[in-house]
């Protein structure tokens, strides 16, 4: 429901993880109805189902640690609750009719403390859940074709020539290396001439994207895919992925990316 917070990787957990772990969790417990192994059962559900799909160390410490709220000779004491609101919790033995109570008595959306997560795990998901479905009702759009097209080619040739107005050409770092000389007590010669090369990288990629799209347009280069990217982001005022990809990072739109860029070239 909330996604990949928390995780360093973004882990493909899925439905077949779960029902696994549930069926030893069943296994163990019909086989061992005086003393539950709950440290078989942190093995394999930590290390084995879920974690064999985890690499990094600190994502498998993070699993076991959240399997510790649950596989714990803690959850036969009626007062232990999973989280601190009390919502949460292993409903004492009863009948059947009891389960389906309790389960009905739950919120419909889960609270982000039942996974371990902080309330503004909840924001994040609501952001995340947005963008997914801007983004996806503007894949739906026509970007070419139709009475629209030569409007859209004239926007795009408008905003085009806006950003390379904005953006100017490369540094020369060979002049800055002479100028600002790498000395043992002048450390910011050295970071001075690396930036400039990193930037060099972004103002090529932008200013070479933008000819090319501008050319694409009036039909005398090829729109590659790379280009068609860029030129449906650029008609949804986002920042293309072939910028970011040579980018410091940035969530900003384009006009903010642009702008925020225009203010660190001007620094340098």
């Amino acid at each position: 429901m909330f996604g990949p917070l928390g995780w360093n990787i973004r882990y493909e957990f899925n439905e077949s993880d779960l029902r696994i772990s549930v069926r030893q969790l069943r296994i163990f417990l019909e086989e061992y109805p005086d003393k539950t192994p709950f440290d078989a059962l942190k093995y394999l559900t930590g290390e084995c189902n879920y974690g064999g799909r985890v690499t990094e160390a600190k994502d498998r410490r993070l699993i076991l640690t959240l399997l510790e709220d649950y596989y714990t000779e803690r959850i036969f004491d009626d007062d232990y609750k999973f989280s601190p609101s009390g919502i949460y919790f292993a409903p004492p033995n009863g009948e059947y009719e009891s389960y389906i109570e309790y389960a009905k008595s739950l919120p419909t959306y889960a609270e982000p403390e039942v996974y371990g997560l902080h309330s503004n795990a909840a924001i994040t998901k609501d952001i995340n859940e947005t963008n997914s479905n801007l983004d996806a009702i503007l894949s739906c759009q026509n970007s070419s074709g139709g009475g629209g097209s030569g409007d859209t080619d004239a926007m795009i040739n408008a905003l085009a020539d806006s950003i390379l107005k904005d953006v100017p050409d490369v540094y020369d770092v060979e002049s800055a290396e002479k100028a600002y000389p790498v000395r043992y007590e002048q450390s910011f010669n050295t970071v001075l001439t690396q930036e400039l090369t990193r930037f060099n990288n972004l103002i090529r990629v932008i200013r070479s994207s933008l000819k090319n799209l501008k050319l694409a347009i009036k039909g005398e280069v090829l729109l590659s895919s790379q280009l068609e990217e860029a030129l449906n982001t650029l008609i949804s005022a986002k920042v293309p992925k072939m910028w970011l990809k040579k980018s410091y990072p940035s969530l900003k739109p384009l006009a903010g990316y642009i702008k925020d860029l225009k203010e660190r070239l001007n620094f340098f």
